[in-house]
């Protein structure tokens, strides 16, 4: 069977919804996803004090827990388990406080993968497998398999 890891933040869970709405609701900062470029993340249109809160917010960990889910993201998920070997692959370690909050996400959303097949890494050249779905290039820079960008 082959190996599927999927990222989690803006694969499965939609991280700059909540990204946004926490800027919204803490700091008074609006800001719509349909006003971003292509590529372009918070942080650049953001003031650095506002940014700075935010990811104070995000290195606490619980941030992560409330993350909203992609839409039809857990049937997708749950057909791909029935096809391969799923992993879940995310960078958890940018944010290591986040790791307990990540697998009790997954856990909650996501109860086909089971967390023995979370990697929670600070690179994703630990993964090894035949295809890797996420949303950064970067992540492909060292990735033997097949890389699908979403």
């Amino acid at each position: 069977m082959k190996r599927i890891g999927i990222d989690m933040d803006e694969v499965m869970g939609d991280t700059l919804a909540h990204q946004l709405n926490w800027l919204a609701s803490h700091r008074q900062v609006a800001l719509r996803a349909d006003a971003l470029e292509p590529g372009q993340k918070p942080h650049d249109r953001v003031e650095a004090a506002d940014m700075a809160a935010l990811e104070e917010a995000m290195h606490g960990g619980d941030w992560f827990r409330d993350i909203p889910v992609r839409p039809d993201s857990q049937q997708v998920v749950a057909r791909l388990c029935k096809a391969y070997d799923v992993y879940i692959v995310t960078a958890a370690l940018d944010y290591p406080r986040s790791c307990q909050a990540k697998l009790d996400w997954l856990a909650q959303h996501f109860d086909c993968v089971s967390l023995r097949k979370v990697v929670l890494c600070g690179d994703k050249r630990s993964f090894a497998g035949d295809y890797l779905i996420d949303d950064s290039p970067h992540h492909f820079e060292h990735f033997g398999g097949h890389a699908l960008l979403y």
